[in-house]
């Protein structure tokens, strides 16, 4: 169970601007570029779902890393965040940005497959550059992957009924 909890074994010290992107911003294009396509593609509905979701994510988020079990990796291990972190929770679980990256990945898969497997690496390296920077462990990404497709399933499901 250690693995959940696995670190590398010094925290970054060179910050490559590729990795910063990945680690920080790559999501947010991404939900940029989803909500684009919608608004051209005129799904509000699925525009709707999408940020409904995103909104959902972030107070689930907001809520249990105020009451998270334990610190962000880089202050367990008595190092500072990196430069460009400039506002962070204390808590680490769970990680907003896996959960995010799975909702982008579920509309990406139903409206646009070769997006989504274009999107599936970066998003992947996403969440591996969260656990680099020491800004989460394995087991955050899990839950808040986890999180993310509770957070899908539970809206869509309320959706449908809504819709009858």
């Amino acid at each position: 169970m250690n693995f959940l909890f696995w670190q590398p074994f010094q925290i970054a010290k060179n910050y490559y601007d590729v990795l910063y992107f990945f680690s920080y911003w790559y999501i947010w294009l991404i939900v940029v570029i989803i909500s684009l396509f919608f608004l051209f593609k005129n799904t509000k509905k699925s525009l709707f779902f999408l940020w409904m979701s995103l909104v959902i994510a972030q107070t689930i988020e907001t809520v249990l890393k105020h009451f998270s079990p334990w610190s962000r990796p880089f202050l367990e291990l008595g190092s500072t965040p990196p430069n460009w972190l400039t506002s962070y929770s204390q808590g680490s679980f769970p990680s907003g940005h896996a959960m995010k990256g799975i909702i982008v990945l579920y509309f990406l898969f139903l409206y646009n497959k070769k997006i989504f497997i274009l999107a599936l690496p970066g998003v992947l390296i996403m969440d591996y550059t969260r656990i680099y920077f020491g800004l989460h462990y394995p087991i955050d990404i899990l839950g808040g992957s986890i999180i993310g497709l509770v957070v899908i399933f539970m809206l869509n499901y309320f959706l449908k009924n809504n819709d009858k």
